[in-house]
């Protein structure tokens, strides 16, 4: 069987990396080496990777990854048939741009199709999700870190935000904002290379890498779109955002509320006022709150390291019978069922495993 050819560079039997301070290319025809980039930070995609040869066709590649703190640009090129699934969370938003051909991306039991003028969107909560390349691939990817959307979020809203942000995966790139994504990834992508202008202006960099992060929260779907879409709230007063910013600091603390109150130089009842006022709650639930989460974070990253009983104990939470129930209310599952979605394991497809 001859060997399809991407265009552009020649491609051998053996790999080639070229690694110049914040960017990094690999090319060539072994699944193997592309597997085991792709599972280490070098490759900016921060997941645990492996690529699966669904059937012995040749294969080759070219990937160039480029980063920045809060994001990184991908430009993949792939001839040939694979898949490659990734298993366990990462702490970024993928973001995949089609140039020409098609590719088809399995997470959640949902098979989505990509093809130019429709992005897929995916977060790095969701477990076991693959791409299968049938033929010849090129796209770009921006690989976003869902700690800074957050916090971009938590402007605009004016309050706390964590967990999973739930995006919807289907994204139009024909028009509006939508078309604006593969300019700009294009633009860095180009910027940061080869010493290019973009590493000489640090301000239109942090200027580029906000336009991104508030390109995504206002314009792709997600479960705080609606509320963004409302008319925003009165500004939360000094005393309130005090008190957020003591709790976050000191979660993993035996706080009282008088100790939150001291911090945010108020009266405890001018606290629970403002509290009821700006976030429709007390100080002590909303601690509560910012805790369960933690230990839902925490759940997802560690899974099988640490125990249940560990995590939701270095929380505060004593009670584990109410604690669970509390967590499952707020997340729909067990926090044992939270924990064995990271210690899940990615399987071959095609295996007898899969046939069952």
């Amino acid at each position: 069987m001859s060997h399809s050819r991407l265009d552009g560079p020649r491609f051998g039997s053996t790999s080639v990396t070229r690694r110049n301070g914040r960017e990094n290319t690999i090319r060539g025809t072994d699944p193997d080496y592309l597997s085991s980039f792709i599972s280490t930070p070098q490759s900016l995609c921060q997941g645990s990777c492996a690529v699966i040869v669904e059937e012995r066709s040749p294969l080759a590649f070219d990937c160039s990854f480029i980063s920045t703190d809060k994001f990184a640009v991908a430009i993949s090129k792939y001839d040939g048939k694979l898949s490659i699934s990734r298993d366990g969370t990462s702490d970024k938003v993928h973001l995949f741009l089609p140039i020409s051909g098609s590719a088809r991306f399995s997470c959640f039991r949902e098979s989505i199709v990509s093809v130019p003028g429709h992005g897929t969107l995916l977060e790095g909560e969701r477990t076991s999700s693959s791409m299968q390349f049938n033929g010849s691939r090129h796209h770009l990817a921006l690989i976003v870190d869902r700690q800074f959307i957050r916090k971009q979020l938590a402007f605009l809203l004016d309050r706390t935000i964590s967990g999973d942000m739930h995006f919807q995966p289907y994204v139009n790139l024909t028009e509006g904002a939508g078309s604006g994504f593969m300019n700009i990834a294009m633009e860095v992508y180009r910027g940061l290379t080869n010493d290019c202008w973009l590493q000489k202006s640090p301000i239109s960099l942090n200027s580029l890498c906000e336009t991104l992060g508030y390109l995504l929260i206002e314009n792709c779907s997600h479960q705080y779109s609606d509320e963004l879409s409302r008319p925003g709230p009165a500004p939360t007063p000094k005393h309130v955002k005090w008190a957020i910013e003591f709790m976050e600091e000191h979660m993993s603390a035996p706080i009282s509320l008088n100790d939150i109150a001291s911090a945010s130089k108020v009266s405890a009842r001018a606290l629970q006022q403002g509290f009821k006022q700006f976030r429709n709650t007390t100080p002590m639930l909303y601690l509560r709150d910012l805790r369960m989460s933690a230990v839902h974070e925490d759940l997802l990253q560690t899974g099988e390291q640490s125990s249940v009983t560990e995590i939701a104990r270095k929380w505060g939470f004593a009670h584990l019978g109410r604690f669970a129930s509390d967590y499952k209310r707020r997340f729909g599952q067990l926090p044992s069922e939270t924990a064995n979605e990271r210690r899940g394991v990615c399987r071959r497809p095609n295996s007898s495993q899969d046939d069952e």
